[in-house]
């Protein structure tokens, strides 16, 4: 478990992945997904999706917990490439939660993590353009915008932009300090 200032990290464990399932397919949060690649299958059984989460290498879900235990979100950290040392990560925050500081806790747990234990050099992202509060809160973090990706993501009737952010490991340090 990695213990933030607000919030604890911890793995999945199969009864989140209810919760998880839900808040994936919530409207308010779909849209700001950007992406159809949900961590679950649907097709699934809980505990089928469970073992096929412990046996993927690449991808971690990890459960977001307040210090009373209650699962505020999620994240996923993927594309995970140790030779690389590299890595992505997608943040879910339950929209009843937001504005609270528990998703911006518990990126920069799972940052210092990364960078200090894991010892990766670059964490990337996707963000939707018109997402100006998540973006804020990763550029405070030390994310930069590396690109666009024009029109790529259809939500709520229309195309939108999609951002790739990305953070170096010598940037956290020099932030961090």
């Amino acid at each position: 478990m990695l213990h933030g200032n607000l919030v604890d990290l911890r793995p999945v464990r199969i009864a989140d992945l209810a919760v998880l399932r839900r808040w994936e397919h919530d409207a308010q949060i779909d849209h700001w997904l950007a992406t159809t690649a949900n961590a679950l299958d649907a097709r699934e059984s809980p505990e089928q999706e469970f073992e096929r989460l412990l046996r993927t290498p690449r991808v971690k879900i990890i459960a977001i917990q307040t210090k009373a235990e209650a699962i505020v979100g999620f994240i996923r950290l993927h594309d995970l490439d140790m030779q690389a040392r590299k890595a992505s990560l997608r943040i879910l925050i339950a929209p009843e939660m937001q504005k609270r500081g528990y998703g911006t806790d518990a990126l920069r747990t799972l940052i210092h993590f990364c960078f200090m234990e894991l010892g990766l050099r670059r964490l990337g992202l996707s963000v939707l353009e018109g997402n100006k509060r998540a973006q804020a809160i990763y550029q405070r973090l030390g994310f930069v915008v590396e690109g666009c990706e024009r029109e790529s993501v259809w939500s709520a009737g229309q195309w939108h932009n999609m951002l790739s952010m990305g953070l170096l490991s010598h940037e956290w340090i020099e932030e961090s300090e």
